[in-house]
């Protein structure tokens, strides 16, 4: 046993003075997990609440608004908004920008006095199929309970039967509830921002590492020049894993591209671009590749459990929910499923295209800005 361990206490000394000597891998080591753990602790939270919800109301009456305040009473829907025509209430969800519709029609309050039922229509997001349950159920209690009430104070209309509310949910682009319909598109979403990411995140630390940097540098190469030269031959290899992921959604997964190929073909060329320029930052930060894996993982993870890839960003507490901005997967895990699963267009993608082309702009310029800090 003796003769097995021979030299084991030297290479512990000598694996304790590399230690040492990156003290940053060190800290980040021991950093990461407690930083990630707060965060993801108070994230991380699959209870429905405050869901966008657009109202059309043709009723306009006081049992009508009654109906709406106590959705509004459940802590489950927001209903802020209220819209005067079914095409913009579908424009809405289409876009991302509500997740349920409510349409009251115009004898609602009619039928109830009359002692019949008034039926409501819940339209729900169906792209996330866990908001899509829990609104649905509770759209169904809302009308369970606002009946019960009005049967209390009207136990029966001119004779007939007891009045009451008849809730009729109807699910939107993925009415058979297909786990894969909704975790396909963001997940591949995911895995570009894997791949392309850590493409870069390595290039100019191993630069460094062989002792090749110094001869780029002294080569008529600008550092613009330079870092884009790093970024576009990784973004030909992300457009070649792109027509991968996509066959493979498309055709295994039978998840079909509801909205333009074209559109979704360009959006993800801009997010390739975002996440290559997020690598070559970590980059240009990192001093060795260990650093460099380590501040990947610091990024990667709450990509994951913060863009909204498997838990609804709305229910997060307000200084994380103004965080997962900062994540350019956020953004593309929204488009992924506005064109894929909703079939919206460009005019409903706005508000997330442009903070995404922003952040791949604004990442190369840091890392432009810290090369030269950093070398020059």
């Amino acid at each position: 046993m003796t003769r097995l361990l021979r030299g084991l206490s030297a290479i512990v000394y000598k694996e304790l003075i590399q230690v040492r000597k990156d003290p940053a891998a060190l800290v980040l080591a021991l950093v990461i997990p407690s930083i990630q753990l707060t965060i993801f602790g108070y994230a991380i939270d699959t209870e429905v609440r405050d869901v966008e919800t657009v109202v059309l109301d043709r009723s306009h009456t006081r049992l009508s608004r009654y109906y709406v305040d106590a959705l509004r009473n459940t802590d489950v829907f927001r209903p802020a908004v209220h819209v005067q025509d079914r095409e913009e209430l579908h424009a809405r969800i289409r876009s991302g920008r509500a997740k349920v519709g409510v349409i009251i029609p115009d004898d609602f309050s009619e039928r109830i006095l009359n002692g019949e039922t008034g039926v409501v229509q819940v339209l729900v997001d169906g792209s996330d199929s866990n908001v899509a349950n829990q609104a649905m159920a509770a759209a169904v209690q809302t009308g369970n309970h606002v009946t019960r009430i009005i049967r209390q104070r009207h136990p029966e209309g001119h004779g007939g039967p007891a009045p009451g509310v008849e809730v009729r949910p109807r699910v939107l682009y993925n009415p058979d509830q297909r786990s894969a319909v909704f975790f396909v598109p963001a997940l591949a979403a995911i895995i570009l921002q894997l791949v392309t990411m850590v493409l870069t995140a390595f290039s100019i630390v191993r630069e460094r590492e062989r002792g090749t940097l110094e001869q780029l540098l002294v080569t008529p190469v600008s550092r613009l020049g330079l870092l884009l030269g790093k970024i576009l031959p990784f973004l030909l290899v992300g457009i070649v894993e792109t027509a991968i992921v996509f066959l493979a959604m498309v055709f295994v997964f039978d998840v079909p591209i509801a909205g333009s190929f074209a559109l979704l073909a360009a959006l993800t060329v801009v997010f390739l671009f975002c996440s290559l320029a997020l690598g070559l930052f970590v980059s240009t930060v990192a001093r060795t590749q260990i650093q460099a894996m380590l501040l990947s993982m610091l990024i990667f993870l709450p990509s994951v459990l913060l863009s909204g890839f498997m838990f609804p960003r709305e229910t997060m507490p307000r200084p994380i929910f103004y965080l997962t901005h900062l994540f350019p997967a956020t953004y593309f895990v929204a488009i992924m499923r506005g064109i894929v699963l909703r079939g919206a267009g460009l005019a409903d993608l706005w508000p997330h295209i442009l903070p995404l082309a922003g952040l791949g702009v604004g990442l190369l310029a840091l890392g432009v800005a810290r090369f030269r800090k950093r070398v020059g």
